[in-house]
């Protein structure tokens, strides 16, 4: 459970970098405000559809929106 919390803690800072209410996800996103509560708070795995939804929403890669990026080695 930790691990979700952890790894889609970065979707809820997305949406308060672009302002944005939980609402504008479900509205826009199409994903129900409760639900993208739930993968906020890591309460509920999110799948690869709403993955992809959201960082169109937001503008950024699929990775970004999951904090997937990992800093390469020099």
């Amino acid at each position: 459970m930790e691990m979700y919390r952890r790894r889609f803690r970065r979707i809820g800072d997305l949406r308060e970098e672009y302002d944005a209410a939980q609402q504008f996800a479900g509205d826009d996103g199409n994903i129900h405000p409760t639900v993208s509560l739930r993968y906020e708070a890591g309460t509920r795995e999110i799948p690869a559809q709403a993955v992809i939804g959201l960082a169109k929403l937001y503008h950024v890669s699929a990775d970004d929106s999951l904090d997937l990026k990992r800093k390469r080695k020099s």
